[in-house]
């Protein structure tokens, strides 16, 4: 009776074993998988591009994914120095290759919360802003990508690779 009493036992401690491992795998499996709202999202990924003697850096500035009309904006920072041989004033265009994406999506440049330069994609390819940075010294900048509420459609499944270039020339 004592090896049956035991060999029940065993039995039911290895059948809670493997019900508390597959419960504990669906609950990782599910809980990291994240909700969506069957709504098909633009990605955007910008990368600045400063010119000798402004440093912003390496490397993306700023990633966003699963962007939607009205949705939450992507947000990142620029940090630029300025080791040029005096006071220099930055300015700034984006570059992107999906002209479709462009009319829709928006990006600002942000200092203190004053906007220094923004609008679409399409508006940015102009130079904008006229950011001035004394010589040394260094300015943090905002900056968001987004699609307005007003925007219908279009931008669904996009991917924008946007190149902020950056150009600085000495206050005289």
């Amino acid at each position: 009776m004592t090896a049956t009493v035991n060999s029940s036992t065993l039995n039911l401690k290895l059948a809670g074993l493997v019900t508390g491992l597959v419960l504990a795998a669906g609950l990782v499996f599910f809980l990291r998988i994240p909700q969506e709202d069957g709504r098909l999202g633009a990605d955007v990924r910008v990368v600045a591009t400063p010119p000798a003697g402004i440093d912003a850096g390496s490397g993306t500035l700023l990633t966003g994914r699963h962007l939607t009309s009205g949705g939450e904006a992507a947000t990142g920072e620029l940090r630029l120095t300025n080791n040029k041989s005096g006071e220099a004033i930055v300015s700034f265009r984006a570059i992107a290759a999906d002209t479709k994406l462009s009319r829709l999506m928006h990006i600002e440049l942000s200092l203190d919360n004053k906007k220094v330069a923004g609008g679409s994609l399409a508006q940015l390819r102009r130079w904008d802003g006229a950011l001035r940075i004394p010589r040394g010294s260094a300015r943090v900048l905002k900056t968001s990508a987004w699609i307005p509420g007003s925007v219908r459609g279009g931008y669904e499944g996009s991917t924008a690779d946007v190149t902020l270039q950056i150009r600085a020339k000495v206050a005289k």
